[in-house]
């Protein structure tokens, strides 16, 4: 029932559903109903900018009260998990923003109550991750990366784009091996969690990996191309010492299509 408009029906009404006349079971008045988006708006602007609590600090009396009433109960999330869904969702929501601490640093009681003290052992010291935990890892990222959306926003995120040495390499298999090869590097293609620099677009099963970043491996590179073997891909691993000469390049690469189906 909507509050009268007569001043003194509406104190009447006032006094009859203030909170400590409902009784129990009684549904309140507004159940279901919703405010307007212009009232909405005039009550963000409205608040806009107010602080209430800024200052107020709880009395020993109220923080003792909160904490008797509180003894005992578990907490309402203890047992509970986000499902996967709503981890990625947080991921997703999260990606790109700013942290809240960042440029701020701690005042040095804070970094000095950090340090450890002289002959104090960190907790991780000399202690490894196990084999089950490394790939209970790396599972469980190869499933996010198996998430198409999740693989965009962290190209929009990383800014992924051809390096100089893979725009050189593009130009190269324009020019000499016209409408074979696709750049696709910046997420556009996936073989089960793992993204390739460059596919075969005619007709064969083949891709190339620039590996010129300095944290690549050869065991890492092999890895990789074990990886895309099991689904039926050949791998041409090139290096930045194959790019000093095209000819040799060329030659490398027709031997590598030969081979391919």
């Amino acid at each position: 029932m909507p509050a009268p408009k007569d001043p003194e029906k509406r104190e009447a009404w006032i006094k009859s559903v203030s909170p400590t006349a409902f009784k129990k079971g009684q549904t309140s008045w507004f159940k279901g109903k919703h405010h307007k988006p212009e009232s909405n708006e005039k009550n963000r602007l409205a608040h806009l900018g107010k602080q209430y609590h800024l200052g107020h600090k709880h009395t020993e009396e109220s923080k003792r009260k909160m904490s008797e009433a509180l003894k005992g109960k578990p907490s309402w999330m203890k047992g509970k998990h986000h499902t996967e869904e709503t981890r990625t969702k947080l991921r997703l929501a999260n990606l790109g923003q700013i942290p809240w601490n960042k440029g701020k640093h701690y005042p040095l009681p804070h970094l000095k109550a950090f340090q450890f003290k002289k002959g104090q052992i960190a907790p991780f010291k000399g202690r490894k991750h196990t084999e089950e935990a490394k790939e209970k890892n790396r599972q469980k990222h190869k499933g996010l990366w198996q998430n198409e959306e999740y693989a965009r926003e962290m190209g929009r995120k990383f800014t992924v784009k051809p390096s100089t040495s893979e725009k050189y390499l593009l130009t190269f298999l324009d020019r000499r091996f016209p409408h074979e090869w696709k750049y696709v590097g910046d997420f556009k293609f996936w073989i089960e969690g793992r993204n390739p620099d460059f596919i075969n677009v005619n007709g064969k099963k083949a891709v190339i990996e620039y590996n010129g970043h300095w944290k690549h491996t050869k065991e890492k590179d092999q890895a990789k191309a074990e990886h895309y073997a099991k689904y039926g891909f050949k791998t041409l691993n090139l290096y930045p010492p194959d790019l000093k000469s095209e000819t040799k390049l060329e030659e490398t690469i027709l031997e590598f299509t030969k081979v391919c189906t």
